[in-house]
């Protein structure tokens, strides 16, 4: 890999670390927002983000298992 193509993927990296970082920072403070105003608790929020996780999970777990 070239030098340049080397500085370019890293400047892509910093950028996709940057737009990660702002989106979890909004997804916190819109959770807090919404628990604050009683509309959702921490345990609601945590048994969701649970299920999603099982859900990803065995969609990932079924795509690797190979056709017969």
């Amino acid at each position: 890999m070239k030098s340049q193509d080397r500085v370019t993927l890293y400047s892509h990296i910093a950028d996709l670390k940057l737009a990660h970082y702002d989106t979890l920072l909004t997804l916190a403070a819109l959770l807090e927002v919404l628990e604050e105003k009683g509309i959702v608790s921490k345990m609601e929020i945590a048994v969701k983000s649970h299920e999603i996780d099982e859900r990803v999970e065995k969609r990932i777990m079924e795509s690797k298992i190979p056709p017969a």
